[in-house]
């Protein structure tokens, strides 16, 4: 800590190096807003796969008995992605407006 204060003292406050933020890109709330969509996006596309094949191997195994839970679990699946693919289709067109 004292060292740190002796750099400070000298340099006569906080210097960052030019090279120490390469790479990283500022954002603005519109564009931390947007990442976090893309991120659920994805998140939302992993969810249906693993769902469509949890419906699919419930319906497999159940062996021609009792599938409405099966079946229930891959619509169910496939319309949140239907919603997601819907929002995203509107954020697109928002961005297309805004910018």
């Amino acid at each position: 800590m004292v060292i740190a204060k002796e750099i400070l003292s000298q340099t006569g406050g906080w210097m960052m190096p030019s090279n120490a933020l390469r790479g990283i890109k500022m954002l603005g709330a519109g564009g931390l807003v947007s990442r976090l969509l893309e991120a659920s996006y994805w998140i939302a596309g992993v969810l249906t796969v693993i769902y469509i094949i949890q419906g699919s191997y419930h319906y497999i195994m159940s062996g021609g008995g009792d599938v409405k839970q099966a079946k229930e679990t891959i619509k169910n699946a496939i319309i949140g992605f239907v919603f997601v693919m819907l929002a995203l289709a509107i954020k697109l067109a928002v961005d297309q407006i805004v910018s």
